[in-house]
């Protein structure tokens, strides 16, 4: 195929598939303005709206455990010494665990920190604080 028939093509499939995008952007646009005229800014909005939206209704648990997976073991690893220190019949190897669980504790909560400031730097927010 030569590269004008390949442009042709491209332009042909982005015109049919963007056309009933922006038009439902140009709706949220104009909703914005409230029979204002369109300015710059109402467009920019209703595109981040739109796209944001879109990012937040296509994750699924799956790539909330990926994206915490360190969070998540971290938890984990904090129960299981816990109970293992609560639990072991031996006094004396009750504080070793307990001093691991408190060090999971510490990760599980410095975890959910990072956790939180990069999900709000993907969201497009200011980290808290």
């Amino acid at each position: 195929m030569a590269a004008d028939q390949d442009d042709s093509v491209f332009a042909t499939a982005r015109d049919d598939y963007l056309a009933p995008i922006l038009a439902e952007i140009r709706c949220k646009a104009e909703e914005e303005a409230g029979g204002e005229p369109l300015r710059l800014a109402h467009a920019y909005r209703a595109f981040d709206d739109y796209f944001r939206a879109r990012a937040r209704r296509r994750r699924s648990f799956g790539e909330w455990i990926q994206d915490h997976v360190f969070l998540v073991f971290a938890v984990f690893l904090t129960l299981a010494f816990g109970l293992f220190g609560l639990y072991h019949p031996d006094d004396g190897d009750v504080a070793g665990f307990l001093d691991i669980a408190k060090i999971f504790a510490g990760a599980v909560v410095g975890g959910a920190a990072g956790s939180s400031i990069a999900w709000n730097r993907q969201e497009g927010g200011a980290p808290p604080g």
